[in-house]
């Protein structure tokens, strides 16, 4: 769905991955102050306890979890965003460990290596069944129960990492793509390391 320009704020910049609780609580504080005309507060990386265990927050950074942030947020009169990878996994989180045949691997049957951020991250292979009820899920949570308004969904180009079940990266990545609207509905998508073409047919 098509939606009116919007202005808004990342933690992304400031603090890169070392964020907390108080740190958002505070900026979105200062920010309500001095800015009447931002429409999002979006929280990047540093939530998680690992990339790929989406709904495992770390509790040291973030005590209350990430609806009683979002509440915080919408209180504020703002939209309240957040950063996923959907389609990675970092080498040590559970999702990578505990589920081995959820990555798309090459032909010899290694995993694929998608960049080296957090150590290291391997690709979630979207054509297992177990892996799309997996992200329906967690976005299911962000969404709804948790009550996110929009999700900058990063590094996408990993659904696509090499072509896979007999289909070309093209048509993973636009099935990919569809995938997501699908997940997401009606609330935002800020789309983040995705190729142009994918991301501008997708409804």
């Amino acid at each position: 769905p098509s939606v009116a320009p919007k202005n808004g704020y990342t933690t992304w910049y400031n603090y890169y991955s070392k964020i907390n609780e108080k740190i958002v609580s505070d900026d979105l504080e200062a920010l309500s102050k001095v800015k009447s005309d931002i429409d999002i507060f979006q929280i990047d990386d540093g939530y998680q306890s690992a990339t790929g265990d989406w709904l495992t927050i770390d509790n040291k950074k973030f005590p209350n979890g990430m609806k009683s942030v979002a509440d915080n947020i919408h209180s504020k009169g703002m939209l309240a965003g957040l950063w996923l990878a959907p389609f990675g996994a970092e080498f040590t989180s559970k999702t990578a460990t505990q589920h081995h045949d959820w990555l798309i691997r090459k032909k010899n049957g290694h995993p694929v290596t998608c960049g080296i951020n957090w150590g290291g991250f391997y690709a979630l292979d979207i054509e297992v069944p177990e892996v799309k009820n997996y992200i329906k899920h967690f976005f299911d949570v962000i969404l709804n129960d948790w009550g996110f308004d929009l999700v900058k969904l990063d590094f996408l180009y990993a659904a696509a990492i090499i072509p896979n079940h007999g289909k070309s990266r093209g048509q993973l990545m636009c099935e990919a793509m569809d995938f997501l609207r699908e997940c997401v509905g009606r609330k935002m998508i800020l789309g983040c390391g995705v190729p142009l073409m994918p991301d501008i047919r997708t409804k």
